[in-house]
């Protein structure tokens, strides 16, 4: 049987050695969680914007961004994943929000 990351009994203090207080109290220190890195990634690498506008976005510094970055860019390039160039380009996270609440859904 096959435990789904993130399932309670893999965080069993048992495991973990820390009560799951403490387990989650530790999870919750991670700055960007690790599916906002690859959106992070795909919004850098379509030139959406600047570091410092996705630092704002993530409420994060530019460095914690970089980083994340590091983290996700070595498994795009191992599934050959290249995101396509935006012709739209944001100054700040605010236009970014102001956009996506008003793009329509793309077909599939």
């Amino acid at each position: 049987m096959r435990v789904p990351l993130g399932s309670p009994l893999l965080t069993h203090p048992a495991l973990t050695g820390t009560s799951r207080a403490a387990y989650h109290a530790l999870q919750a220190r991670i700055a960007v969680p690790y599916a906002d890195r690859i959106l992070a990634t795909v919004l850098s690498q379509r030139k959406l914007c600047s570091l410092e506008t996705l630092a704002e976005l993530f409420g994060v510094s530019r460095g914690t961004i970089r980083t994340a970055m590091y983290d996700v860019l070595p498994l795009f390039n191992e599934d050959g994943f290249t995101a396509t160039p935006s012709l739209q380009r944001f100054s700040t996270a605010a236009e970014i929000r102001a956009f996506a609440a008003d793009a329509p859904e793309l077909p599939r």
